[in-house]
């Protein structure tokens, strides 16, 4: 009897040491489970709120580290409530980190995350790039992707009023920005939100503005790739029923000596019978707004 139950407890420890065993060298989990876009959100500055997005489309890629395979540009597109895959790769998550990042407004031109062009251009819901930079802790276990937007440019608007001593149509055709800091064009990665050495040049926009009527006012806006140490002066010249008018404003006392991604630089302008008067600038956000003195426009 003794014997029989020693001969049975040795065979309980060998059946426990080999399940021990097992249980050591079994991989973690790697069923593949499809990337899921939870939430698509817009910060706004000053007060920390977020406002969701619910329409259009996101362009989302996923990165190379931890043995993934580098998916690009896949499109996800909200209805009915829900962010679902459109077109474009299929994003599986494994039990390593995966590494997602995201753009707003998707385009079918824009395949590589880290090489991605910005103009300064006329300001249009389809050129307004926002980007969600790298979230590195995505995987099987956690595949919800909630991206956070940011503005990849900076913005300058003008609200332009007509004096009444003013007597033309108030046809503008043209508005320029001048300085030799300021870039035309440069190429921004968005899996980290770094920008390249642009080009530097004038930056030219048709505001495309027919007429304003007396006492009235109208506003358009310029996309700007983002710069900082701006020195000297930022020349403005309008085209107004044909004729030019130009005023230079200086960055360091205007406010305007670094063109922050993601703030609205406002100017006021007065189209007067001789002349034009630049009544503000404002540095805000996207969408508040908070004085700074200028100067005149002639």
């Amino acid at each position: 009897m003794k014997k029989l139950l020693f001969t049975v407890f040795a065979t309980v420890l060998m059946l426990s040491g080999c399940s021990n065993e097992e249980a050591a060298t079994v991989s973690p989990d790697n069923t593949l489970v499809a990337l899921s876009v939870s939430s698509v959100s817009f910060p706004a500055v000053k007060t920390k709120a977020t406002t969701s997005l619910s329409g259009g489309s996101i362009g989302v890629f996923l990165g190379s580290a931890n043995g993934y395979t580098a998916i690009n540009n896949v499109q996800y597109t909200y209805s009915a409530g829900a962010w679902t895959k459109t077109s474009g790769g299929d994003i599986y998550l494994g039990s390593s980190a995966a590494s997602v990042c995201a753009y707003y407004p998707y385009s079918a031109s824009v395949t590589n995350s880290s090489s991605v062009s910005l103009q300064s251009q006329i300001y249009t819901s389809a050129a307004d790039l926002c980007y969600a930079p790298y979230i590195t802790n995505l995987k099987n276990s956690a595949q919800n992707a909630a991206f956070v937007m940011s503005h990849a440019y900076s913005r300058i608007t003008f609200t332009i009023t007509r004096d009444a001593t003013y007597t033309g149509t108030c046809n503008i055709t043209d508005i320029s920005l001048t300085n030799s800091g300021l870039k035309t064009l440069a190429t921004f990665n968005i899996t980290n939100g770094t920008y390249t050495t642009g080009t530097n040049g004038s930056v030219s926009f048709n505001p495309s503005i027919s007429s304003i009527a007396s006492g009235a006012n109208t506003s358009t806006s310029v996309l700007l790739v983002p710069v900082t140490g701006l020195t000297g002066n930022i020349d403005l010249a309008f085209t107004i029923d044909g004729a030019s008018f130009s005023t230079s404003i200086p960055v360091s006392t205007a406010g305007l000596a670094t063109l922050s991604a993601g703030i609205n630089y406002k100017i006021n302008v007065t189209i007067k019978y001789t002349s034009l008067t630049n009544n503000s600038v404002s540095t805000t956000d996207w969408n508040t707004q908070t004085a700074i003195s200028g100067g005149d426009i002639k």
